[in-house]
């Protein structure tokens, strides 16, 4: 029997949690922004900065990751425990080890209390994907379950 409902309906509510701490991320590093540099300004010229100033650069691996987990639940193959695996453990990743995203909101989760209730929705989120210890870069299986259909270039 698939187990692709039960790992849609898994993958769905993680897309929902990054979501929301994406939203409350950015939030709080725009407030970090302006206590250093000043009022950004508005919401066209945040946007600029969040594509674009090395300030927010530690957000832009979780808004890849949330782009590669939509375009990979719009795609109608069915999701199995290893499909399943591989994202949880790219969501780990990104997440756990020293790097761009974990150094820039290790800092802000020690003053916003909505940051670490987004934090603790993504963690749960995950806890519902299965653990799996697989060889390999798992962002990069998630995403070539789609190539090899030709549906990436």
């Amino acid at each position: 029997m698939s187990r692709d409902p039960e790992l849609r309906a898994a993958a769905g509510a993680l897309a929902a949690a990054l979501a929301e701490l994406h939203k409350v991320a950015m939030e709080a590093a725009a407030a970090a922004y302006e206590r250093e540099r000043g009022p950004i300004g508005g919401r066209v010229r945040l946007l600029e900065l969040l594509m674009g100033d090395a300030f927010f650069a530690w957000l832009r691996p979780l808004s890849g990751l949330m782009a590669d987990l939509d375009e990979g639940l719009d795609d109608t193959t069915p999701l199995d425990d290893a499909a399943g695996g591989d994202l949880r453990a790219a969501t780990e990743a990104l997440l756990d080890r020293p790097g761009a995203l974990h150094d820039g909101l290790h800092p802000l989760l020690q003053d916003d209390t909505n940051l670490v209730l987004a934090s603790g929705a993504v963690r749960r989120a995950l806890a519902a994907l299965p653990a799996t210890a697989r060889e390999g870069d798992p962002r990069a299986r998630w995403n070539t379950r789609r190539r090899k259909r030709g549906r990436l270039n």
